[in-house]
């Protein structure tokens, strides 16, 4: 009852807010995606998200583009589009909007109706007279009424964020512990990087992974509308709020940089999709991208990361690759700080004196190599033949520092201009040199979202600035690594479809930045994270810092795909790790599913909403297999919900992992492992009694006579003893 009312309470608020007025039709632009109506009135600019069967509205905002300027005199002003007086033309799906922003500038926008939604095509402008400098662009701002400017602070300028609805959600905006919820009051003032600026723009913190998103989503009960970058854009993309109202800003800072050219153009600066929940919101907007090529699953290779080690300074070598060999890993990535001096790219022989014997004896041990590199940080920069002209430079011409934290009182990096030729030749050779000696099959990129943001920095060149800077780091290496070796697997964090071009590999990320909370954390992650399940991208759960909250990093990564690890070789008070966690991550290891194309199968789990979280329970993975969906994948937890028709033919106590080893689903495949992760009870009904069963361990595979077959069904019971010594059965049929 107090969730109903809570959730009544939202959308009659949202309601009034977002009042519509009458629209003359022949300025009242219409479009259905789905079960959702887009209603635009062009001529005062408000615009509406509404449920078609019932007409309730999810959204409400103004549409067309705004900017804030300085001028000549170094004044400040605000404008905004409007729609010129027979301004409107229609071709197709795609209306032509002739603008015009007062005695500053003319313009034009092209809005597109899709079978995903809305799309901005393209915003050009012309300035009227002198070049001013442009400081943000906006979208879902106006100016506020007499009346309204006595809410405002002495500093602002009048206008505001417009864009109405009971709620946010945000993938990941707040970390330890996970949000990606909040009603539209929890915000308060509050600036949020969507994109790669993060700690450098002062936004509520979250490392790496899910950025860059570049997109949010607004709604309530009745469904949601989503907001994303169609293009990467050359500004940094912030999801702005002032109490109740967010805006989409997009920072230049041309004040402090130079003002662009007489004639402006954006490609593509924004879609709007539309969903029942927000994740099928995303999904459409993930959607609205064409996919890419398909990849080989020669990058689908388990990960064992030196990190979990190395960030207690524990650096010998050859003892963490005798672990990760013991759990099945295939990859063994050396991470920071591997490197002579970080960006350099040569290895530090006074930390790692044997370093190139302690990587054949990764091959010796039938693993592949990788490394970690960051994109664009470096410090010593006259040994790499950089001087300030090759760095990102502040205001006053001084090479800015960056760190994670972009904290003043501590040490920092300097930050590559990618515009320098000089840089770029640097970041060629010793990319190339890198794959040439060390002979990586995995980079792991990291530290695209602790560059300088614009207002500290930019790069010379305004094509590659804001978003674009990060790109342009990636585009660069890769084409380097690639170079050598097209086959090396280009790892990296961030959801979003625009940046997967440049990499095979998503990774979670460490855990460490959800605190606490890491089951809670990561199952919102992996729900982001199945996002990209049709994109054509390995997906890495990664894993958090601590063993004994291992198990639900695992469970979720066996949907997810590949399992990585940043864990320690042993406890954090130095005793060994257990082997019932050792047999687990053997388990995923050697079962893991390598297809790159599949969908999420929820059963029981929750994608989230304004009052509840995201949670994962039971869920699924259907492999696009010759263009079916195949079940090839369950995590059960805790006892059988009978209101869930596809388990039907299962039951179970505790935690377990169904994974099918060939490609027919789980009830009816050849070969089939199942994975205990408590102590308890599985059975399945299998279309044919088993031929074999076996048991796996770190000690080694044998026959299992520990099973039962009754009534069609195969049945285990897992004791605590057993379940230490046990990584899992693997049931033949054939």
């Amino acid at each position: 009852m107090i969730k109903l009312k809570l959730s009544i309470l939202l959308i009659l608020i949202c309601s009034s807010i977002g009042s519509f007025s009458m629209v003359d039709e022949k300025t009242s632009w219409k479009h259905a995606s789905g079960n959702f109506n887009f209603q635009w009135d062009l001529e005062n600019d408000q615009a509406k998200t509404v449920l078609q069967t019932t007409g309730q509205q999810i959204w409400s905002g103004s549409v067309l583009p705004a900017f804030l300027i300085e001028d000549e005199q170094k004044n400040r002003q605000y404008i905004k589009a409007e729609v010129s007086e027979n301004g409107i033309s229609t071709e197709n799906d795609q209306t032509i909007l002739a603008l015009n922003f007062g005695e500053f500038a003319t313009g034009e926008m092209i809005v597109s109706k899709q079978d995903w939604g809305v799309g901005i095509e393209k915003l050009s402008l012309k300035w009227t007279n002198s070049i001013p400098n442009i400081i943000d662009l906006y979208f879902g701002t106006s100016m506020v009424s007499e009346e309204g400017k006595a809410f405002l602070d002495a500093d602002e300028i009048g206008f505001r964020g417009d864009w109405s609805a009971a709620g946010f959600c945000v993938p990941g905006a707040k970390e330890g512990t996970a949000q990606s919820y909040f009603r539209m009051w929890d915000f308060g003032q509050t600036t949020i990087a969507l994109g790669n600026y993060g700690p450098s723009m002062g936004t509520l913190y979250g490392a790496a992974f899910p950025r860059p998103v570049l997109g949010f989503a607004m709604g309530n009960d009745n469904g949601w509308t989503a907001f994303g970058a169609g293009s990467i854009p050359n500004a940094a993309m912030l999801l702005q709020l002032r109490n109740i109202h967010g805006y989409v800003k997009y920072v230049y800072r041309e004040d402090l940089w130079g003002a662009g050219e007489q004639e402006r153009v954006w490609e593509q600066p924004l879609r709007i999709t539309f969903g029942e929940n927000s994740w099928l919101a995303f999904r459409d907007y993930f959607n609205s991208f064409p996919p890419k090529e398909p990849i080989s699953e020669v990058h689908s290779k388990s990960i064992w990361n030196t990190w979990g080690n190395w960030k207690n300074k524990e650096y010998p070598i050859r003892p963490m690759v005798d672990f990760a060999k013991k759990v099945g890993a295939e990859l063994f990535i050396v991470d920071d700080p591997w490197e002579e001096s970080q960006g350099l790219g040569r290895p530090s022989f006074e930390r790692f004196p044997n370093f190139y014997e302690d990587f054949q004896y990764v091959d010796d041990n039938q693993m592949h190599r990788g490394v970690w590199e960051t994109l664009g940080w470096i410090t010593d920069t006259a040994k790499a033949g950089l001087t300030s002209a090759d760095l990102i430079v502040n205001k006053d011409g001084i090479p800015c520092k960056s760190s994670w934290s972009f904290d003043p009182f501590g040490d920092g990096f300097y930050c590559i201009d990618v515009s320098s030729e000089r840089s770029r030749k640097f970041l060629r050779e010793r990319t190339i040199w890198t794959m040439e000696n060390v002979k990586p099959k995995i980079i792991k990129l990291d530290f695209g979202y602790g560059m300088p943001s614009p207002n500290m920095g930019v790069p010379r060149n305004p094509a590659i600035r804001g978003e674009r800077y990060s790109f342009e780091l990636f585009k660069l290496i890769v084409n380097a690594a690639k170079s050598v070796d097209p086959d090396v697997t280009i790892m990296y964090y961030g959801i979003n479809p625009l940046f997967l071009s440049v990499v095979e590999m998503v990774s979670l990320d460490d855990q460490g930045d959800l605190w606490h909370a890491v089951k809670e954390g990561h199952d919102q992650w992996s729900i982001w994270a199945s996002l990209l399940s049709n994109k054509q991208v390995v997906v890495s759960g990664s894993s958090g810092y601590d063993w004994h909250k291992d198990d639900n990093v695992i469970l979720n990564s066996i949907i997810l795909g590949i399992p990585g690890a940043v864990l320690g070789t042993h406890l954090d008070d130095g005793s060994s790790v257990p082997k019932k966690y050792l047999n687990r991550r053997l388990a995923v290891y050697t079962w893991y599913r390598k297809n790159v194309q599949w969908e999420p199968v929820w059963l029981n789990s929750h994608v989230g909403d304004l009052t509840n979280p995201p949670e994962i329970k039971c869920w699924g993975r259907e492999d696009l297999i010759e263009e079916e969906k195949v079940l090839t994948t369950l995590i059960l937890n805790g006892s059988k919900d009978e209101s869930i028709e596809t388990l039907k033919s299962i039951e179970w106590q505790g935690r377990w992992a169904v994974i099918s080893q060939t490609d027919e689903s789980i009830f009816n495949s050849s070969k089939l492992a199942v994975v205990p992760f408590d102590a308890g009870s599985f059975s399945i009904q299998l279309s044919r009694k088993p031929s074999s069963v076996q048991k796996l361990s770190v000690d080694g595979i044998e026959p299992c006579s520990d099973w039962k077959w009754e009534n069609g069904s195969i049945i285990f019971e897992v004791d605590d003893t057993q379940l230490a010594e046990t990584a899992g059965f693997i049931i033949q049929t054939n």
